[in-house]
């Protein structure tokens, strides 16, 4: 027993000796593992190249549910107490932004509003929805469009966004505007009234579809570009509350339109605000007799034109067909109306876009015959055109409707109802 205890007390201070050599051992392998892991970055490559910055314009307006009230001395619209909301096209603007970033396109989306300090609280809700930061341009003073593109411009120049969103317009002046003067102020392709988007971030380019008069038309921009959304674009979210409590700690940066060396000066002033008349209520008539009563007495219609001048006026002078011709036009009428009612607006229509199809055969001395039929809540059109060419021969047109059997009440579309054979 006593020469096992002398033995362990010489063996002892070599246990502890090598115990501690392989503790200081394990822990600098260890400290040397953490540093090797927190420098190497992890595995992704997808994520390494995005560096897509897109900038968003968000405008503080009256709520679209809200009724409209003039203030009494007529320079604007009441705001006092009444509920501001972010623009509706500048929803679906950043929405569009987010939605790029979600799909791996993007890496930052920057919210930008300009007016007084209110407009901190659209911000605080453009976070909410899932911007990573704001940037607010604060000023009291009336700002028309010029002179918000002239702050965004600056903007700009400042982070350098690959792409700038905004709402093709805002509801509280409709100026439809601001987009398309930034654009011109950088010099960046435009893509407006954008009904889809797609990007290819490898060609940087973006792919808009723009919803217009003749169908949709596709375009495609070289980025940096400027884009305006329309409604039909997408769907906006709701902000949820978690994200709204994380919007609280996001940063927004402020700025003045003097710290960016812009100076608000305009040409426009506004003279006078007020409401729009109210419609009356429509009435249906009887009788054809009744129609034209009223149009007489109520819609001011005394001064009735059946001669159809107005016409022949634009016809002419239009230059419609290609060059100057002068054409014999004879309207024949079951009831006698003018354009101030609005029905013959439509039948000037069709009378213009059968022309302007006809231009290469049209000549001088053409005689074109129209009657028009009025019946009680409905719009009856039948023509027949009779043209001489020049060597003689007749060519004989009709305008046929597409069903003959139900008439087209007069509020439907014209465009498509009638076909040229």
């Amino acid at each position: 027993m006593i020469s096992f205890t002398k033995e362990w007390q010489r063996i002892l201070p070599i246990v502890n000796e090598f115990a501690v050599g392989t503790a200081k051992h394990s822990i600098c392998t260890l400290f040397l593992l953490c540093i090797i892991s927190t420098s190497t970055p992890k595995h992704t490559p997808h994520l390494q190249h995005i560096t897509m910055k897109i900038m968003v314009a968000v405008k503080r307006v009256v709520d679209y549910a809200v009724k409209i009230r003039v203030k009494p001395d007529k320079t604007g619209v009441v705001t006092q107490n009444v509920k501001m909301s972010m623009n509706p096209f500048c929803e679906i603007a950043l929405e569009e932004a987010l939605r790029i970033r979600e799909s791996g396109l993007a890496s930052e989306v920057v919210a930008v509003s300009i007016g007084p300090s209110q407009c901190v609280d659209t911000l605080r809700t453009g976070l909410a929805m899932g911007a990573n930061r704001g940037i607010h341009v604060e000023s009291t003073a009336s700002l028309f469009p010029l002179s918000v593109a002239k702050i965004f411009r600056k903007l700009v120049e400042i982070e350098k966004p690959d792409l700038l969103i905004l709402g093709k317009q805002a509801i509280d002046d409709d100026c439809n505007q601001t987009g398309q003067m930034v654009a011109g102020l950088l010099n960046w392709p435009q893509g407006t009234f954008a009904s889809e988007v797609v990007l290819d971030k490898e060609k940087r380019v973006a792919t808009v579809d723009r919803e217009v008069d003749d169908g949709i038309e596709t375009v495609c921009l070289n980025l940096p570009a400027v884009i305006t959304t329309d409604l039909r674009l997408n769907q906006p979210r709701y902000a949820t509350l978690p994200n709204i409590m994380k919007a609280k700690s996001k940063p927004i940066q402020k700025f003045t339109p003097e710290e960016l060396n812009v100076e608000i000066i305009s040409d426009l002033e506004i003279v006078e605000v007020t409401e729009p008349p109210k419609r009356k209520a429509g009435v249906i008539v009887s009788s054809v007799d009744e129609l034209i009563q009223k149009l007489k007495n109520e819609a001011n219609a005394d001064d009735l034109d059946t001669t159809c001048d107005w016409v022949y006026n634009y016809l002419c002078l239009g230059n419609l067909l290609g060059h100057q011709v002068f054409m014999q036009i004879s309207f024949g009428f079951t009831a006698v109306l003018s354009a101030v009612n609005g029905f013959l607006c439509q039948v000037f229509r069709i009378v213009k876009q059968i022309c302007y199809r006809q231009k290469g055969a049209c000549a001088f001395g053409n005689s074109l015959t129209f009657t028009i039929h009025i019946g009680a809540n409905l719009f009856y059109f039948a023509s027949e055109i009779e043209h001489v060419n020049g060597d003689g021969d007749r060519v004989d047109f009709e305008l046929k409707q597409a069903n003959s059997n139900t008439w087209p009440p007069m509020q439907r579309s014209w465009g498509s109802r009638w076909a040229l054979n």
